[in-house]
């Protein structure tokens, strides 16, 4: 810090000594024996350059050689370098991705920042978030690259960043639907046991998935009257995810042929945010006040790590299901 105090610009120096305390705090040990004083500035001051550029950009991607100083593992590595606003499920991303294509990583520095900016110039970095845009920098080392794979790689990267935004922008959106949906269930008084679960245990699965088990990727309603996708949001309103609108939408055109109200399927579609996992169909069909069928309400996802660590008996629907068949074999309890 004393050495940028001395080697900084005097109108730069509170702001790049806030972004310099606040990054040195997520610095691996490995780092500051392995790079005198000025080779550390340097580096720090490269991570405050990228942060800054292009702020009109919301997500950067950048992949480049390490410096000489830094490549002291044996075979090399190589930098991959991203800033996007702070969501959830970055990191987890990232590493899926990097999983997916056979690459290690070996470092990763994940600081959050506060920036407040004027004109695409940042004026202030504030290490505790209390103003401005909360932007993650993301720095990694990765298993080596070849130089002609940098930009696919970073095309491929960047579009599921991208996505990563729009299914957290959609996030609260599909939970106000969830709850309409299930609002308007409560109030049904339409029931009838030969078309599946009754409008009871489907509220209780809802509530169930909303307890930290599912992971919202996006919503669709799926009309009955012209068989089309409509009020779209998060993976199902992004360009680029045509497969998944094309899969949720033959599920759907199948369903309505069906008289069950309630369906959970797993698809054949692999999400490209947290893990790349076949994302789940949750589908409760829309019905007019006489019980005519209009569409049908969709919401994929994932399961969360939580759900699956959660015993059978303790899942609405799954439990009422494992209690019948119990029975219709004559277990004893316990």
């Amino acid at each position: 810090l004393d050495l940028a105090s001395g080697s900084v610009k005097e109108s730069e120096r509170e702001k790049t000594l806030s972004f310099l305390k606040l990054y040195l705090q997520h610095v691996p040990r490995e780092f500051f024996d392995r790079l005198t004083s000025e080779d550390l500035l340097e580096f720090l001051l490269a991570r405050q350059e990228f942060l800054e550029a292009s702020l009109d950009i919301p997500v950067r991607v950048e992949l480049s050689r390490p410096t000489d100083r830094l490549s002291s593992l044996q075979g090399g590595f190589t930098t991959v370098e991203t800033r996007i606003p702070d969501c959830t499920f970055i990191v987890r991303t990232l590493k899926d991705f990097f999983r997916q294509r056979g690459l290690q990583i070996y470092a990763v520095l994940h600081p959050v920042v506060g920036v407040t900016e004027t004109d695409g110039v940042v004026e202030v970095f504030d290490p505790l978030m209390r103003t401005g845009d909360r932007l993650s920098h993301i720095y990694l080392h990765v298993s080596r690259v070849p130089q002609e794979q940098w930009e696919p790689l970073r095309v491929e990267l960047e579009f599921r960043l991208h996505t990563l935004i729009a299914v957290n922008e959609a996030y609260q959106a599909c939970l106000q639907r969830m709850a309409f949906l299930r609002s308007d269930l409560k109030s049904s008084e339409l029931d009838d046991p030969k078309l599946g679960p009754g409008r009871g245990e489907i509220v209780e699965f809802m509530d169930w998935l909303k307890d930290n088990n599912f992971i919202f990727l996006g919503y669709a309603y799926f009309s009955r009257e012209d068989n089309k996708l409509s009020q779209e949001l998060g993976i199902l309103d992004f360009e680029g995810h045509e497969e998944a609108r094309k899969t949720v939408s033959e599920i759907a055109g199948i369903r309505l042929q069906r008289e069950d109200i309630f369906s959970f399927y797993r698809t054949d579609c692999m999400s490209v945010v947290k893990s790349g996992t076949q994302f789940r169909y949750l589908g409760v069909r829309d019905r007019d006040p006489l019980g005519v069928v209009r569409g049908e309400h969709i919401f994929v996802g994932l399961l969360s790590s939580n759900s699956l660590n959660e015993r059978n008996s303790r899942i609405p629907i799954i439990a009422g299901r494992m209690r019948e068949l119990l029975l219709s074999l004559h277990f004893r309890p316990g």
